[in-house]
């Protein structure tokens, strides 16, 4: 924490708002997931700086389409529903190589029943 005040960055306490954009533009440098984790666009609000804010770790699942904060069964509807598919910027493209195929199935899989720190059952 000590790194993001020497950068500049301030710690606003995370919502579910916040990085729950479904589309997958690429966050490349931003900065380099070492103080938190961006996977998708932030959809929240600016927490009092000119900056973008960042989650933690464990705040957003990839594959997570339904922003419940959990992949589940309701995920995986959402990814066939594209399956398939090929594209730019398509939410299911999980890896980002405009086709929606084992690869990105891969990655839902590898999120299988996990859970945010904010998921609620």
């Amino acid at each position: 924490c000590e790194g993001l005040a020497r950068i500049g960055w301030k710690l606003e306490k995370p919502r579910a708002s916040m990085s729950v954009g479904d589309e997958p533009i690429t966050l490349d440098a931003d900065p380099l997931n070492r103080f938190g984790q961006n996977l998708r666009i932030n959809m929240g609000g600016y927490g009092s700086t000119a900056e973008a804010s960042m989650p933690p770790y464990d705040w957003a699942l990839l594959s997570d389409m339904t922003n419940d904060g959990i992949c589940d069964i309701s995920d995986l509807v959402a990814f066939t529903t594209l399956w398939l598919e090929a594209g730019e910027e398509l939410y299911t493209d999980f890896d980002r190589d405009g086709e929606i195929d084992f690869s990105d199935f891969a990655l839902l899989a590898n999120d299988w029943l996990e859970e945010t720190i904010w998921y609620q059952p």
